[in-house]
C-alpha cells in the first residue's frame, strides 16, 4: 500500500491570519486519553490546535494566554501530556511561568513558576519536557538543570543535573531534547556536542552512553545536532531529527548502544518550498506505533512516519564507534528531472537507487499536495518517461521513494 511506511505528509497546521507559521518554540504533544495530538506554533503566537490522526483534521483551540509575564512562546517552548489528558507547557522565551491546558474545559491555567534555581536562569532555548506517571520532567534549557513538577502538589523539585560531558561545560543549547521510555528512564540528547545520556528516575542518577547521534550522515557531511533537533521514544528505540537545517533522521538502539540513519525527511512538501528541519521542529510518538513531526523553519508542514517492518537478523549488526554499519546510509535514492520546465507534456526522470526495504514508488504531486500520478518503476530501471499531457499548467513535485528513502524535485508544466 502506498504511503503505508516511511514519511507521508498530512494536513498542514492551519494558517494564521497574520501569516506567521511554525518557527522557534513550535511543539507537539500526544495525549493517550483522547488520541489527539496537541500543537503550538511558537513564533510568538498564541495559536493552539488539536490534530485528529483518524480524520486527518485540525481543530483550533483556546489561545495560549500571555499570562503574568505578558510573553508569548518562543525558543524553549515545549509541551507534553499526562495520562489523565492534561497538557503541560512552558513558553521558553526567557520566562518562568508554567501552564496547564485542560481539554475538557478548553482552557489554560497558570501553575507554579519554574524555579530560577542555582543558575538563576529562566527557561530558554534547549529546554524540553516529558511526563512519566503523573510527574513532569523539565530540562530547563541553556544550562543542565533538570527539574520535576508534581502535578498533584503543584510544586517543583530540582534533580541531579544533566552530565557535563566531554567538554566539562554545563551548556545545553537549542536542539537538546528529552524522551521517556515509560519504563523509568529519560533519555537526554545534548545539541552541538552530540552527546546522549539517560536519567534513571528511581535512583535520581545519570548514565552517559557511548555517543549521541552521529555527526556524519549519508551525504558524507559532518553536521551537529542544532535548533529543531528533537526526539521521541517509540516501541523499543529512540528516533530523532537532527535539526540544524538538515533532513537527517536517526534511530537509536539501546540494546547495542548504536545509531542507524533512516529515511531522509522529505525537503519538498505540499508547499512546494524546499524546507529542512530547523527551529520549531518537533517529533512525537502516537498510536498505533507511528511518529508525527513538525519541520519548523517557517513552514506549517506536518508529517507522519511509520517505521518499516523489522528485518530478522541471525546476529547483532557490526558497529564502529557506536554507529551501526548496517544502516540505511549504504543505500541511495536520487532522481533528476529533465527538462524541469516542459511545454511538450513529457519529462524524463533519471533514477539512482538501491532498495533495502521494498519497491520504488514514483509520484507526482500538485500544488495542493494531491498525488496526481503514480507508478512503480521496476528494479534496475534507469529512467522513466512521465506523460504529463493531462495535467494543468502549474508547479508540481516529482518524488521518488525507495526502501524508506526519498528524493524530490520541482517540475513546471506549461502550455
Amino acid at each position: 500500500m502506498a504511503g503505508r511506511w516511511g514519511w507521508i505528509e498530512r494536513a498542514r497546521v492551519p494558517a494564521d491570519p497574520s501569516g506567521k507559521v511554525v518557527k522557534d518554540g513550535g511543539w507537539l504533544a500526544y495525549c493517550t486519553a483522547d488520541g489527539l495530538i496537541y500543537a503550538a506554533k511558537g513564533n510568538k503566537l498564541a495559536d493552539f490546535y488539536a490534530y485528529n490522526p483518524v480524520t486527518d483534521t485540525w481543530q483550533m483551540l483556546a489561545g495560549w494566554p500571555d499570562g503574568r509575564e505578558a510573553k508569548r512562546p518562543g525558543k524553549g517552548a515545549k509541551g507534553c501530556a499526562d495520562e489523565e489528558g492534561c497538557v503541560f507547557a512552558t513558553k521558553g522565551n526567557n520566562t518562568v511561568v508554567f501552564w496547564m491546558y485542560d481539554p475538557a474545559l478548553d482552557s489554560w491555567h497558570q501553575k507554579a513558576d519554574v524555579p530560577l534555581g542555582a543558575s538563576n536562569k529562566k527557561v530558554k532555548g534547549g529546554a524540553d519536557i516529558v511526563c512519566h506517571q503523573g510527574v513532569v520532567y523539565l530540562l530547563k534549557g541553556c544550562r543542565n538543570e533538570l527539574l520535576k513538577y508534581d502535578v498533584e502538589a503543584d510544586s517543583w523539585v530540582s534533580l541531579g543535573p544533566a552530565p557535563l560531558g566531554r567538554s566539562g561545560r554545563d551548556k545545553y543549547d537549542k536542539g537538546s531534547w528529552l524522551a521517556s521510555d515509560r519504563a523509568g528512564h529519560i533519555y537526554c540528547h545534548r545539541a552541538k556536542y552530540n552527546e546522549l545520556s539517560v536519567y534513571i528516575i528511581a535512583s535520581d542518577s545519570w548514565r552517559s552512553l557511548r555517543s549521541g547521534v552521529s555527526l556524519m550522515g549519508r551525504l558524507g557531511r559532518k553536521k551537529k545536532s542544532k535548533d529543531g533537533g528533537c526526539g521521541a521514544w517509540l516501541t523499543d528505540s529512540l528516533y530523532t531529527l537532527k535539526g540544524g537545517n538538515t533532513q537527517e533522521f536517526w534511530q537509536y538502539l539501546p540494546e547495542s548502544d548504536s545509531w542507524n540513519e533512516l529515511d531522509t525527511m522529505p525537503a519538498f512538501g505540499s508547499t512546494l518550498k524546499k524546507k529542512k528541519v530547523k527551529g520549531g521542529g518537533d517529533l512525537v510518538a502516537a498510536a498505533p506505533g507511528v511518529l508525527y513531526a513538525l519541520k519548523g523553519n517557517k513552514t506549517n508542514e506536518f508529517w507522519k512516519y511509520a517505521p518499516y517492518p523489522a528485518v530478522a537478523r541471525t546476529s547483532a549488526p557490526p558497529t564502529r564507534g557506536g554507529v551501526s554499519l548496517v544502516t540505511a546510509s549504504v543505500f541511495e535514492c536520487r532522481l533528476s528531472v529533465s527538462p524541469n520546465s516542459t511545454r511538450s507534456g513529457f519529462a524524463t526522470v533519471r533514477l539512482n537507487r538501491t532498495e533495502p526495504g521494498g519497491p520504488a514508488l514514483l509520484s507526482v504531486f500538485d500544488a495542493a499536495g494531491r498525488c496526481v500520478q503514480q507508478s512503480a518503476p521496476a528494479a534496475g530501471t534507469g529512467q522513466v518517461t512521465l506523460d504529463l499531457r493531462s495535467l494543468q499548467t502549474g508547479v508540481y513535485v516529482v518524488r521518488l521513494s525507495a526502501g524508506g528513502l526519498t528524493a524530490a524535485q520541482k517540475l513546471v508544466v506549461q502550455r
